[in-house]
């Protein structure tokens, strides 16, 4: 924990001094930083409500992972202030660009404040409320948890749309939010099996073939999501790129020149034909080595679709620079401080 405060520290010092240097760049920077780290505590909380209506082995053995996650919620949403009070040095509407006509009542700075605050304090209030039900009734489904579920993919929606889509305003997409919603899921679902299959003592039991039984099944699950957050890129990509429009093509082609083309490459390898080749194996569902590598990889490959997301509105080509590794460090190393108690109280069931 005194490692993890100590990588805090440093790395916010250093990442302040970059912020002194340059704010505009040091605050993009701590945009994709913060935005991977919340989305993964936003995604624990959506599969946790899942779970609550589905029941299912798969969430008992995820239990550890989610209450991690959901312990760092509150770090996460006080680490908004920057995004929120700062966005005129983010987003271009919010500074030298502001919006006309209809557009200017959704994205100006102090309605993008309250709505970040609803749906961070929305995530906050339900996390705590399932926390406090789960622990009381252990063996008893959460009744709120069907409404909560429609509140969070709305909150998780819309908070793509106005901490990411509106990078590039007035370029819209339909499938966006939704596309959010589910990269939330999937992250928190690639460290739930990176968590369960990298350490034992959370493995699941229950004789011979039913600790890989359910290993396939969070296998599974993991290959659905992957599939799902492909079928929405590429439905949003056919969708626009048919349609043709001036005013919406230039979103991919940035990400498609100046050297961002091999991220996007990249990104149609590890976030789609790696994982799929993998979890399509039976024998590397069931073995908790190779699904925590399968859980790895998607992660890794999360992160670097994030920063696919992000980093071309601002960058027309990518350039070395330790202001994006530092600041996304920092806040790993706040979010990890106040998972790390929850994770560390875990023992074998």
């Amino acid at each position: 924990m005194t490692r993890l405060r100590a990588a805090a520290a440093a790395s916010a010092l250093l990442w302040l001094v970059a912020a002194w240097l340059d704010p505009a760049r040091a605050l993009r920077a701590y945009l994709l930083g913060w935005d991977f780290w919340l989305g993964l505590s936003a995604g624990c909380l959506g599969l946790a409500l899942l779970h609550q209506l589905t029941g299912g082995a798969w969430g008992r053995d995820l239990a550890p992972a989610w209450r991690a996650g959901l312990a760092a919620l509150p770090a996460m949403a006080a680490l908004s202030l920057p995004v929120l009070v700062c966005a005129h040095r983010i987003y271009p509407w919010a500074g030298v660009h502001p919006p006309r006509g209809i557009n200017a009542a959704w994205l100006n700075a102090p309605f993008f404040a309250v709505r970040g605050i609803g749906y961070l304090s929305f995530y906050c209030l339900v996390a705590r409320r399932l926390s406090a039900w789960t622990a009381a009734h252990p063996d008893k489904p959460w009744p709120g948890s069907a409404p909560a579920l429609i509140g969070w993919f709305l909150a998780a929606s819309f908070a793509g749309i106005d901490w990411l889509m509106s990078l590039e305003a007035p370029w819209t997409s339909a499938a966006y939010g939704a596309a959010n919603a589910v990269a939330y899921a999937l992250s928190a679902l690639a460290a739930g099996a990176l968590l369960v299959g990298g350490r034992p003592e959370l493995r699941p039991v229950g004789g011979q073939d039913g600790a890989p039984r359910r290993l396939q099944d969070l296998g599974n699950l993991l290959l659905a999501f992957v599939l799902l957050s492909a079928y929405l890129a590429f439905s949003q990509y056919l969708i626009l790129w048919s349609a043709n429009l001036p005013e919406e093509i230039p979103w991919y082609l940035r990400r498609s020149r100046g050297g961002w083309h091999w991220l996007t490459l990249s990104l149609a390898l590890f976030h789609l034909a790696a994982p799929l080749g993998l979890l399509l194996m039976r024998r590397i569902k069931r073995d908790p080595r190779t699904l925590a590598f399968a859980g790895l990889l998607v992660l890794v490959a999360h992160a670097a679709a994030r920063a696919w997301l992000i980093l071309p509105a601002f960058l027309e080509r990518p350039a070395a620079s330790l202001v994006e590794p530092l600041a996304w460090l920092a806040v790993a190393a706040v979010w990890c401080a106040a998972a790390w108690p929850s994770l560390a109280a875990e023992r074998p069931a």
